[in-house]
């Protein structure tokens, strides 16, 4: 089980129940180790924000959790280390894995943007926006001024610069446009290579991935 919140805390404990698995009906192939006690802590680590949601990735070999710095905290399970990322977007507000080397977050500005490591050095990194064409030329140019070490004042300067250079519109291709979901999204599947997601205001929506 993952879990963070408020104090700026992320937690994996164990879900182990001793009366109902054994080594034959646990999952061997999870990175935890067997006949841990539940709610023993496996993984624990400290943000710099209060966290705004967790998940694991269906294998279970990477877990995420995503803060209101605007940073991404990635967790290979298997080597119990974990990653942080400086965003160059809105804060995480969901985060959907798709596998153990790609993930779609979605921010607070209802954008969603693409992450992943399938690359030659293995590193975690944006790939695209799947709503915000100007965001993909634009995140090349901050990823060279950015440091790892920047405070959470100069990440809010880089928010209100994005405010100002992109806008909410979601461009498909150059002629044509649509709008992005205009409320809160409330729940995200992935079905058929499809990203669907609904709002607060009754509206769902498709994304091909």
């Amino acid at each position: 089980m993952i879990c963070g919140g408020c104090n700026m805390k992320v937690v994996i404990t164990s879900a182990y129940i001793s009366e109902i698995d054994n080594e034959t009906t646990f999952d061997q192939n999870l990175p935890f180790p067997v006949k841990k006690k539940f709610g023993e802590v496996l993984i624990k680590f400290n943000t710099k924000a209060w966290v705004n949601d967790v998940a694991f990735s269906p294998s279970g070999n990477f877990a995420f959790a995503g803060s209101h710095n605007s940073t991404l905290s990635i967790v290979n399970c298997r080597e119990n280390n974990v990653e942080t990322l400086n965003l160059s977007h809105s804060p995480i507000a969901k985060i959907v894995p798709l596998n153990d080397e790609t993930i779609i977050v979605i921010g607070f500005d209802r954008h969603f943007y693409k992450y992943s490591s399938n690359n030659p050095e293995k590193k975690w990194k944006f790939m695209n926006s799947l709503t915000k064409f100007d965001l993909n030329k634009l995140t090349s140019d901050l990823e060279e001024k950015k440091e790892e070490a920047t405070s959470f004042k100069d990440r809010l300067g880089v928010f209100k610069n994005l405010n100002k250079k992109t806008s909410l519109i979601v461009t498909s291709n150059k002629n044509e446009t649509k709008n992005i979901h205009l409320a809160n999204i409330s729940s995200t599947s992935v079905i058929s290579n499809n990203l669907v997601t609904a709002d607060l205001a009754g509206y769902i929506k498709l994304w091909p991935l």
